[in-house]
């Protein structure tokens, strides 16, 4: 069961929402998150907020196949693997902001250091800083001043 304020958030982006099925992707460009947990339905609006215009109909936003995804599904990559990282990163640490945003939890452990540690940011050999990437996100004009994540309504009003 998806959380009722996930699922306002993805409302106020002018998307929808649906329970994912096998062999479906999280996001084909028709407007609709599939999901089967907040966690990865805060990180497809997020990926979808950050997402140029250009990209937000197509599949995975054009950001190629998913690591996570072992199906042989066809998700070309629309733009330089660099620029597919930077923008991954931007789309886990929104999401993730989101999460806590939220107050998020999965017995009773707050499910954005869940997904923190899942995403590795723990890890900083290979990607920027978690705190870093909270700094672009502000400076885009994702992020109140206070570092928190803007309505999604807000977001899409920049673009």
């Amino acid at each position: 069961m998806i959380h009722k304020k996930v699922l306002e958030l993805i409302s106020d982006a002018g998307s929808k929402f649906e329970q994912l099925k096998p062999d479906q992707l999280c996001w084909i460009g028709d407007g609709v998150i599939r999901s089967n947990n907040e966690s990865n339905a805060l990180h497809e609006l997020a990926h979808f907020l950050v997402a140029p215009k250009s990209r937000k109909r197509s599949v995975n936003f054009g950001l190629g196949h998913c690591p996570d995804d072992n199906r042989d599904i066809d998700s070309p990559m629309t733009i330089k693997p660099s620029n597919a990282q930077k923008e991954e990163e931007l789309a886990s640490v929104l999401g993730i902001l989101y999460e806590k945003e939220l107050n998020l939890k999965v017995r009773d452990y707050p499910l954005w250091k869940a997904t923190y540690s899942e995403h590795g940011w723990h890890d900083h050999s290979s990607k920027m800083s978690f705190e870093d990437v909270v700094d672009i996100l502000l400076k885009k004009g994702y992020l109140n001043s206070n570092k928190t994540p803007k309505n999604p309504k807000e977001i899409l009003c920049l673009k």
